[in-house]
This record gives structure tokens, C-alpha cells and sequence, in this order.
């Protein structure tokens, strides 16, 4: 962007001038008011309601409806078809995991976009990172159980902390 105060001062001096402007900027921005942190020891895993699945949630802001957890899976085990408010995030952490024919193994990351829907499943077990919404709701009745959203097996299953 052309400036007039490029034609007054040395571009030195302007650059100078232009990162003790960003630095104050960067300074008057508040720090988070805390920090936050779970050792792998104290890893609450609760039972969902499908059957060999269990999930340690590591964070849920009731503001923005997010939540972010650890999933743990057994061999052969079935996440029933759902959809996502906000969308998914996963890294996987061991194991495999089987989306729409594509198997995902230790180190790769998955993606879905508000809306999407899918179902999964476990050939050998797997563990995983996850960040999604507490509003994702299932697209089929979950077995023996009256929770109908990733809300419920969230914050019932594992109470709010």
C-alpha cells in the first residue's frame, strides 16, 4: 500500500516505526485468562453407549458447543452413521480406522466439513485425537441406549467438569 509518510521517511525508519506499532499491538492483546492441562494418568475414559467404544474428553467449551477427547475403540467395533454440526477433526493415534472404504492408520488426519455425515468402523481397534461439536447428532438408533447426540454421550456419560 502506498503511503505519503513513504515519500517523508527513510523505509528504514518506516519499518522501524511499522514493528513498534505491531509489537505494542501484540503486547495490548490479552494472554488467556488460565492454563489448562490432563496428564495421560488422569484420563477419565467413560463407556458411551455403543458398544466398545469409550471416549476421555480433554476439553468442551459450552460457548462455541465444542469438544475435544480422546476415543478409544475395540476391534470390530461400529460408530453408528452421524452428522456434524460444525464438522470433525481426527488424528489418528494407533490403530485403524475405516471411513467411506478408506482405512486410516497412526499419524493420519481426517476432515469433515460442517454437515457431513459418515460412519466408521475399527477392523483391529484404534485410538484417536477428536475435536468436534457437542450439537452432532446420529443418523440411526444407538443400541440399549436413549442418548440421540455426541451432547449426550459428552456431557452425560462423563458429567461436566
Amino acid at each position: 500500500m502506498f503511503s505519503w509518510l513513504s515519500l517523508v521517511l527513510p523505509l528504514p525508519l518506516l519499518n522501524l516505526l511499522l514493528k513498534q506499532r505491531l509489537s505494542q499491538q501484540v503486547q495490548a492483546t490479552p494472554l488467556p485468562s488460565s492454563f489448562f492441562s490432563i496428564r495421560a494418568a488422569d484420563l477419565k475414559w467413560q463407556k458411551t453407549p455403543i458398544p466398545g467404544i469409550r471416549i476421555a474428553k480433554l476439553y468442551e467449551n459450552p460457548q462455541t458447543r465444542e469438544v475435544v477427547g480422546l476415543l478409544e475403540a475395540d476391534a470390530g467395533a461400529v460408530y453408528p452413521h452421524h452428522q456434524h454440526v460444525l464438522g470433525e477433526e481426527i488424528y489418528m493415534l494407533e490403530g485403524d480406522l475405516v471411513i467411506e472404504d478408506q482405512v486410516f492408520l497412526a499419524g493420519d488426519f481426517i476432515r469433515y466439513g460442517p454437515g457431513s455425515a459418515h460412519r466408521a468402523h475399527t477392523q483391529g481397534g484404534c485410538r484417536f485425537h477428536f475435536r468436534t461439536s457437542m450439537d452432532d447428532s446420529f443418523l440411526e438408533s444407538l443400541p440399549f441406549s436413549p442418548f440421540n447426540a455426541w451432547a449426550g454421550i459428552l456431557t452425560c456419560n462423563l458429567g461436566r467438569t
